[in-house]
């Protein structure tokens, strides 16, 4: 018996059309506050799909969302993205130029004994603002790194309370900066893990690190 499969139609990818682009309001983003994100010259029919989400441009080709900014999101200096894609076989149509956002959070962090220490020290890290509530039965976990470029990882201690659920509370918890690292500029950053996967930053505070001798 003879048969064929019927035919399918692909849209290749091609650049971006002249006049198309996409913005995103403000520019300064906080973490659990609304963004509003438009853009252009998408056919009517396809789909778009941005960082923040999806939307189905009008017959102009127009588009515009309104999201919450995301607890997952990257905090610092973030390039955000948005695709028109061909419906329903959701291949690229054509991609936008990046848009450049800072994106800020309400979440700190508290050191003792202080920014300026030695190697070998203990650093005492507490939270200001919680990580997210619920998720998962197994909870959230504070996860709290020393690092300085991809090098000279610090390891955090296996206090308790690094190990409980802390999802919905303030938390606190140990790191020791090993004794004989280099002295110099660390970033001590914390992020709440919910079975493995960031689900919320803390702004990074600078660690000076000097001799232990």
């Amino acid at each position: 018996m003879v048969f064929s499969y019927p035919p399918a139609h692909v849209r290749i990818s091609k650049a971006a059309p002249g006049g198309a682009r996409f913005t995103v309001s403000p520019k300064r983003l906080m973490i659990g506050q609304p963004v509003h994100v438009t853009g252009t010259d998408c056919p009517h029919g396809d789909d778009v799909v941005t960082d923040f989400g999806r939307d189905s441009p009008a017959t102009s080709g127009a588009w515009s969302l309104v999201r919450t900014v995301d607890q997952s999101t990257l905090i610092g200096t973030v390039p955000i993205a948005a695709e028109c894609v061909a419906t329903p076989s959701q291949y690229e149509v054509f991609t936008y130029p990046p848009v450049t956002v800072k994106v800020n959070t309400f979440r700190h962090l508290r050191v003792t004994p202080g920014t300026i220490v030695r190697a070998g020290t203990t650093l005492a890290v507490s939270s200001v603002g919680p990580c997210p509530m619920g998720g998962s039965p197994y909870g959230y976990v504070a996860e709290v790194n020393l690092a300085k470029g991809s090098r000279h990882k610090a390891t955090m201690s296996e206090s308790e309370s690094a190990q409980k659920d802390v999802g919905g509370q303030e938390w606190s918890s140990t790191l020791v900066i090993p004794a004989g690292l280099a002295p110099g500029h660390y970033l001590l950053s914390a992020t709440c893990e919910l079975q493995g996967e960031s689900d919320g930053s803390y702004n990074p505070v600078t660690i000076i690190v000097t001799s232990d001798g």
